[in-house]
């Protein structure tokens, strides 16, 4: 069985190589595949809108703030009023991610005790959002610890979709 499809392939690489145009069928996709995907494919993330929804107002959270305010991949930050703000922005896709951060974060991290803040990502850009996370968790792991190389962020990362009601913090 195998020997008949070996022959077979071989028969038809015959017929493609015998004449021209079935030799520019073969070798100008793989060209042009290796020429424009290297610029296609990025992680490079920049340029995105961050919805905050700021509980605590505090030193620490004005700190965290400021950070996120200064990274390349958030050039529009929306400061929005409760859940039902943050739900507009991320199901109307003014936002790609959201951050909601608790009334006690500053009282937590002045005690020494880990505080969390929760992380919402548009889902219809999960690729997006997970490579923005990723890109500014040193920087919410530096605010949101006492020590910069602390792992007790306390982070909580969920991702909804628009048909679904955000998850409750």
């Amino acid at each position: 069985m195998l020997t008949r499809l070996w022959w077979l392939i071989r028969k038809e690489l015959q017929a493609l190589m015998g004449n021209t145009q079935g030799r520019f069928l073969l070798i100008m996709p793989v060209l042009l595949q290796t020429a424009l995907f290297p610029f296609a494919a990025t992680l490079e993330v920049t340029g995105n809108t961050l919805a905050i929804y700021n509980q605590d107002g505090g030193a620490q959270s004005r700190e965290l703030l400021e950070r996120l305010t200064h990274m390349p991949a958030f050039t529009t930050i929306i400061p929005v009023q409760g859940e039902a703000g943050m739900t507009e922005a991320i199901t109307g896709q003014q936002a790609l991610l959201g951050l909601i951060i608790p009334g006690d974060f500053s009282r937590r991290l002045a005690r020494g005790e880990p505080a969390k803040v929760q992380l919402i990502i548009d889902g219809r850009r999960s690729n997006g959002g997970q490579v923005v996370r990723a890109r500014g968790n040193p920087s919410w792991r530096c605010a949101t610890s006492t020590t910069p190389t602390s792992s007790s962020t306390g982070i909580s990362c969920r991702r909804w979709w628009p048909s679904s009601p955000p998850p409750a913090a």
